[in-house]
């Protein structure tokens, strides 16, 4: 599937028709299919010598939609993290696992996202389980898909690679095989 096959795909959408050009512009650069054909074509283009056919501005177009890419891939990872943390499955917290403020994160360092798992592996315990920021889409697909249980289990695995205690606690266990 080319560029054209996509973006004539695309405009025989039913929204074509009430959009703008601006408006299906920024739709287009939006679908991901399109960015990544298009990249895939100009850096071809590129090699063989013949991005000129794209016109004067074919390098400026490719290193265009590279960033927005690159935008996207971050977008997505906050995406994900910020529903995590709207659905209290997450917080944030400072890379030594204390709780996070924002004069502390400001002066001592980058704060990180942790997933919430008080009482979850002790009895009457505060706890977390720290997720890089490149986990966070994972980790709203788990999320979704399994929900709480998934994330107990994907923490589980976690502390279980660091050879720390893993189980969760009998009350938890029930509760995740209820939900199973």
């Amino acid at each position: 599937m080319t560029v054209d096959d996509i973006r004539d795909a695309l405009r025989r959408d039913a929204r074509y028709e009430e959009e703008t050009t601006s408006e299906f512009i920024a739709r287009l650069i939006r679908h991901k299919p399109f960015i990544e054909q298009y990249i895939k074509e100009l850096r071809q283009a590129e090699s063989d010598g013949d991005i000129g056919m794209y016109g004067s501005n074919g390098f400026y177009v490719l290193a265009l939609l590279e960033r927005i890419a690159e935008l996207e891939a971050d977008l997505g990872w906050m995406r994900a993290a910020h529903t995590l943390l709207a659905n209290d499955e997450a917080f944030i917290g400072q890379p030594d696992g204390s709780v996070f403020f924002m004069e502390a994160g400001v002066k001592e360092g980058v704060p990180t996202l942790a997933l919430n798992m008080n009482d979850t592996f002790e009895y009457a315990c505060a706890d977390c389980e720290p997720f890089s920021y490149s986990d966070a889409p994972m980790l709203l697909e788990i999320s979704k898909s399994e929900g709480w249980p998934g994330l107990v289990r994907w923490a589980s695995e976690q502390r279980k690679k660091r050879g720390e205690p893993h189980e969760p606690i009998a009350p938890v266990k029930r509760a995740m095989d209820k939900e199973a």
